[in-house]
């Protein structure tokens, strides 16, 4: 969720467990809840690392290519559904703009879309 949900605009109390978790965990701490078997505790430590100085947001997507696992979404009124890989590849998608997060550099993202293209074709063998 993010920080406005649904029609009365309200922020949810899932939003601020977030806040919380950015300002209580650490970065070793997020690094490794990403490999949390929950993906939305999954999904919230990659945000919350997007927002850091000095991570490595590209390797991070790139060990995660593979998680299908579904996370619901809702930000304000739209509500959504999708793989873990893919909410973490559009968070740091450098052709959407968000001011909240650090996004990938053009080269790692042309390099990540080679990989998922290699994959989608049969020939992914890392």
């Amino acid at each position: 969720m993010g920080s406005i949900a649904g029609f009365a605009a309200i922020k949810p109390e899932q939003y601020e467990n977030f806040e919380a978790l950015k300002e209580t965990a650490s970065k070793e701490e997020l690094l490794l809840l990403t490999n949390h078997s929950n993906a939305v505790v999954r999904c919230y430590s990659f945000w919350a690392l997007a927002q850091c100085r000095n991570v490595d947001l590209f390797s991070i997507v790139k060990a995660h290519i593979n998680d299908t696992t579904q996370v619901a979404t809702e930000f304000s009124c739209l509500l959504s559904s999708e793989k873990t890989s893919d909410f973490y590849i559009n968070l740091v998608n450098p052709k959407y703009e968000n001011f909240e997060v650090r996004q990938l550099s053009e080269e790692e993202f042309n390099k990540l879309d080679s990989i998922l293209i290699l994959k989608k074709q049969g020939q992914f063998s890392r």
